[in-house]
């Protein structure tokens, strides 16, 4: 469930939106702001790497092969908002 509401609950990243040249630009350009975002992305999807469990458990390490079913899901709402970004620009 955090999978699929993670592009809801993700930091906001703030950005500037610049009018140079007859071009809207912004800043952090648009390459930097699609980096932060799947760097969010990343830290929230390894949590469960950093559990360490109780006893001989490996339960934590393959949660995130276990949802890749959701994880393409992420990643395809995040190229979608990244899509509508641009095409506001």
């Amino acid at each position: 469930m955090g999978l699929e509401s993670l592009n809801e609950s993700l930091p906001e990243i703030s950005a500037d939106l610049i009018y140079r040249n007859q071009q809207i630009e912004f800043r952090p350009t648009f390459e930097e702001l699609k980096s932060k975002y799947y760097n969010e992305i990343s830290q929230f999807i390894t949590i469960p790497l950093k559990f360490s469990g109780v006893g001989p458990t490996e339960i934590f390490k393959i949660m995130p092969e276990q949802n890749s079913k959701n994880l393409k899901t992420v990643y395809e709402k995040a190229e979608e908002l990244f899509y509508n970004l641009n095409l506001q620009r």
